[in-house]
């Protein structure tokens, strides 16, 4: 509840680097996974919800088992866990032949900015996708999530959307109430064009 559109609402604060967490967590996450220097949130999202809630963080913010944290391969480069190991591996690990490659994620995301992304996933087009995709009315899952086709354009045809989110971003720092409808409107009309879509309405 905590987590609004493009930028947290508010922060509370967990226990962490005590003698006690994350050392007797029951389902211990990796602490890479937070203290990489942009990654995107997500929270759960009812059928009610009508847009995304996707927020930005380059704060090194950690957070509990109900949000999520999108995070390009690139920042995770040369963490080597058990949780990686069943998304994707390296050459040197014994890849099995459905996984993966890591080295060739790495490379592929170094090709979006994460605020091209932000835009992507905060677009009318993505509540769109995801209404007609999610395999649950009452839940959002991250693997709904990882079949959100992104448009793969190159850093110039990017760079439009990205100054559009830089926008947002500044205007809720400054005024979390700040009115960003403007730039959300011309935010869904690139990106449906990115998708070769008519123009939202």
């Amino acid at each position: 509840k905590h987590l609004d559109r493009w930028l947290p609402a508010k922060n509370r604060w967990l226990e962490w680097g005590t003698r006690r967490a994350p050392a007797l967590f029951r389902r211990k996450t990796f602490p890479e996974l937070y203290e990489v220097e942009e990654k995107l949130l997500s929270v759960d999202m009812a059928a009610k919800d009508v847009r995304p809630r996707v927020t930005f963080d380059d704060r090194r913010l950690h957070h509990n088992h109900s949000i999520w944290c999108f995070v390009p391969w690139h920042r995770l480069q040369g963490v080597r866990n058990r949780s990686i190991r069943k998304q994707a591996r390296y050459v040197d690990e014994n890849r099995r032949g459905e996984l993966p490659s890591r080295e060739h994620l790495e490379l592929d995301s170094r090709r979006f900015s994460i605020k091209y992304l932000l835009g992507v996933m905060n677009s009318a087009a993505a509540q769109d996708f995801l209404r007609s995709h999610r395999r649950s009315n009452i839940h959002l899952y991250p693997d709904d999530w990882k079949e959100l086709p992104v448009p793969d354009v190159p850093p110039a045809a990017q760079r439009p959307l990205v100054r559009l989110v830089d926008d947002v971003l500044a205007a809720k720092d400054a005024d979390p109430d700040a009115d960003v409808t403007a730039q959300e409107n011309e935010i869904d009309r690139l990106v449906h064009a990115l998708y070769g879509l008519p123009d939202a309405e």
